[in-house]
């Protein structure tokens, strides 16, 4: 699987935990997968911060209520939609 691809599906799984409200915890992170540990990981490259700290992941996955637990899902999957255009442009 290339970088691009990889984050192509933390995009895709991120979309699927905001819209259908899957649980986090029952798709395994492409990024992490390609990246354990997290050394050269574009997400870590973005916040210089191993773990996904420093990402709206952090707040999702301490949030509690659903409604807001949805609201950081969505933050989690734009913040992975920007890093994506960041790196590799539009497309």
């Amino acid at each position: 699987m290339t970088e691009k691809q990889a984050l192509n599906r933390a995009i895709i799984k991120w979309w699927f935990v905001t819209w259908f409200g899957m649980s986090e915890d029952r798709f395994a992170c492409p990024l992490c997968t390609k990246h354990a540990p997290c050394h050269r990981c574009p997400v870590m490259k973005d916040t210089g911060q191993s773990g996904c700290y420093g990402t709206p992941y952090w707040d999702y996955s301490q949030s509690h209520p659903h409604k807001r637990r949805k609201l950081e899902a969505l933050a989690e999957l734009n913040y992975l939609k920007k890093l994506k255009r960041d790196v590799y442009g539009k497309h």
